[in-house]
């Protein structure tokens, strides 16, 4: 989940303790993040660098300009094409305000009470959707511990799962993992009986991690897994992304 490609990021939120909550999580996976403690300032920093944000990470209620006011500044001035806009809220489940961004087709939007993995996986495929095979596949932010050998140590070591797809998952461990390498893993997905046995190779990875380290780890793509368990995946993947839409929908009624 640590990306090398840094991206600047501009946080827009009227309290300290979800700017620093949100800024901490967001540079450990690598990035540069600035901050905007109502929507004036960040109109002023949009105004000063429009081509040195990559991503705006907007909250809704804020004193002076509101994220509102943003979106429409933004509109006006020609930057929601050119600048991607995530909205974090906790005005989430209001079908009015999903129904008034809808309208400056801002679709990206989520709750304020988000775990570091789900906010992680939401940034990461904003800014970088189009760039890896592997994102073509849903994604689902998980914590699955996972049992592996790699091809030159022979020892069965432990670590989890922090998202996994069909075709491949990162794997979050204290053991530094080589590029290219070879493992061989077992784990059980919730709620699902069957043992998934899988080979995959490292493609990329952070190092080693550690007890600060949430999100060093290394990306595997499968080589060797059957049809049927990546079936398994699938429809574990889409049945707990049902679940979430479902919560979701809830808190709109």
């Amino acid at each position: 989940m640590i990306t090398k490609d840094r991206k600047n990021i501009l946080l827009a939120d009227d309290t300290a303790f979800f700017r620093n909550k949100l800024s901490a999580i967001l540079r450990e996976v690598g990035h540069e993040v600035r901050f905007a403690a109502n929507g004036a300032e960040a109109i002023e920093d949009l105004k000063a660098s429009p081509g040195n944000t990559d991503l705006l990470i907007l909250d809704l209620q804020m004193p002076e300009v509101d994220g509102f006011g943003v979106v429409e500044w933004m509109f006006k001035n020609d930057l929601l094409d050119k600048v991607p806009v995530l909205i974090v809220t906790g005005a989430y489940g209001n079908k009015e305000v999903l129904k008034k961004l809808s309208s400056f087709e801002i679709t990206d939007v989520m709750t304020k009470a988000f775990t570091p993995e789900q906010v992680v996986c939401r940034v990461n495929k904003i800014l970088f959707e189009a760039k890896t095979d592997i994102r073509k596949e849903e994604r689902l932010p998980v914590s699955i511990p996972v049992d592996f050998v790699q091809d030159a140590a022979g020892n069965t070591q432990t670590g989890f799962i922090l998202n996994i797809t069909a075709r491949g998952l990162f794997l979050h461990s204290r053991m530094k993992l080589e590029q290219d390498s070879i493992l061989k893993m077992r784990f059980s997905l919730p709620g699902v009986v069957n043992l998934i046995e899988a080979v995959g190779v490292v493609r990329w990875g952070s190092g080693a991690a550690n007890t600060s380290g949430l999100f060093q780890g290394n990306g595997v793509i499968f080589t060797e897994i059957t049809e049927d368990d990546q079936e398994l995946i699938r429809g574990f993947v889409k049945k707990e992304q049902a679940k979430g839409i479902s919560k979701e929908d809830k808190t709109t009624a």
